[in-house]
């Protein structure tokens, strides 16, 4: 169950797209038949090999709705993904319907927004979840390019897009994808979403029979600091092939750092940074052998104040004292 929170009405009209609120709380996965819960990364056997959790985008916040207006206003979503093992076995999407709605949901994988589906499935309305949980699309084994770009499709040809009745697929700006964007088709041709801080809250796993994934990176630094200070962040992630590894980072402020040097599995580097504003800061980390497969991310939250607050030092404590209520 989801616990109930506020809900904010919120909206803004994007080339007839419009966002609408969800209710947050306890992630669910919801299939044809059963329940599954989200604390594992490898999620079945397939073939005597396991299933990793390869691309995501999470931490759902407001959402597109679409539905079939007519021929020539009907709308349509698109997420690109870059995998990295080759291999694609199941997507997860955290989409729901609302209203009245009864046409099937069409779900496709391709390789060119323009091209043929490598994959597509027809739903029923009734099998997709009432407002938006994660919802499972297993698909047969696709076999995919590391590194190149493929997209998630998502349409329908029914419901009443001015009565609300509609899908829904929830955005997220927390958490951004990077190495994919939003795609729309209002009608007749694909053009990419003009907010690039946003991506579709989607999954994708997959498996190599020749490779495992590195592990998830760990992070140690300063959890605690001020404004206009570098400070040093160390990094680590084992191979379980002792293949090198190399690192890409966003320390939640906006800014990353690509891929690293490759080092050796297990051995740690240390990246320096410097926050500009104070708040809550999430680093997070993914890692990538020499083969190209890469891991789960790694998280590491810290606490940012100006630093001309640092010279009280009772502002200071009872500062410090708060922020950790929220840290690891």
């Amino acid at each position: 169950m989801l616990r109930k929170c506020t809900i904010l009405t919120v909206i803004v009209i994007l080339f007839g797209a419009i966002y609408v609120p969800i209710t947050s709380g306890i992630v669910s996965y919801i299939s044809n038949e059963n329940l599954l819960k989200n604390n594992q990364t490898m999620i079945k056997e397939n073939n005597g090999l396991s299933q990793y959790l390869d691309q995501y985008c999470k931490e759902p916040g407001l959402a597109f709705k679409f539905a079939y207006k007519n021929e020539e206003k009907n709308l349509f979503f698109a997420q690109s993904f870059k995998p990295s093992l080759p291999i694609l076995t199941k997507i997860n999407l955290h989409i729901g319907r609302f209203g009245g709605i009864t046409s099937d949901l069409i779900f496709s994988i391709r390789y060119s927004l323009t091209g043929e589906d490598l994959v597509t499935i027809s739903r029923p309305y009734y099998l997709i979840t009432k407002h938006q949980l994660w919802n499972i699309f297993d698909i047969p084994d696709i076999n995919v390019n590391i590194g190149e770009t493929y997209y998630i499709i998502l349409k329908t040809y029914g419901g009443n897009y001015d009565n609300d009745d509609i899908y829904a697929w929830s955005l997220s700006k927390d958490h951004r994808y990077w190495k994919g964007d939003i795609w729309l088709n209002w009608g007749t041709e694909w053009f990419e979403h003009y907010d690039q801080t946003e991506s579709f809250c989607f999954e994708t796993y997959g498996y190599d029979p020749n490779n495992f994934q590195p592990q998830t990176p760990v992070i140690y630094g300063e959890k605690k600091g001020s404004t206009a200070k570098m400070y040093e962040y160390f990094f680590t992630a084992n191979d379980l092939d002792q293949d090198k590894v190399c690192f890409w980072i966003d320390w939640g402020d906006g800014t990353v750092d690509e891929w690293s040097e490759y080092v050796e599995s297990g051995k740690q580097i240390m990246v320096s940074h410097k926050y500009d504003e104070s708040g809550f800061y999430k680093i997070s980390a993914i890692a990538k052998d020499v083969n190209g497969a890469e891991s789960n991310w790694g998280e590491y939250n810290i606490a940012i104040i100006k630093e001309r607050t640092l010279s009280n030092t009772h502002f200071l404590n009872m500062f410090l004292n708060f922020f950790s209520l929220f840290l690891n």
